[in-house]
């Protein structure tokens, strides 16, 4: 806890105490690490902030792909079922007609 250690990142000749390490890792900048999302991209603390991952940004991507897709698919069933119920609708509606015709026909027999 008290024993001088050297900062673990290449380039930086800090000596520190061991309970300190972790503090200083935070500010320190020889920092480099590999995006956590694994595009490859080496990051500092300067430009951690502002990397914009393509990983990320293509899984949200596929993401909404699949929602549109569940939308659409969705949106498909229902215009099949609506065009099932104007098929049905017009065979009523011809039905409707033809007896109409019928009763007429009766009305003028009279």
């Amino acid at each position: 806890q008290y024993e001088l250690v050297p900062c673990r990142y290449r380039g930086c000749r800090a000596q520190l105490l061991r309970r300190d390490l972790d503090t200083h890792a935070r500010h320190c900048e020889h920092w480099r690490e590999p995006c956590h999302m694994g595009c490859g991209t080496i990051l500092t603390h300067h430009t951690q902030a502002q990397h914009n991952c393509y990983k990320q940004l293509r899984q949200e991507y596929e993401a909404r792909q699949q929602n549109h897709r569940t939308i659409a698919a969705a949106l498909q069933r229902k215009m099949k079922r609506m065009q099932c119920t104007m098929v049905h609708m017009r065979r009523q509606i011809r039905l409707i007609c033809e007896s109409l015709e019928v009763i007429d026909d009766l009305h003028e027999m009279e």
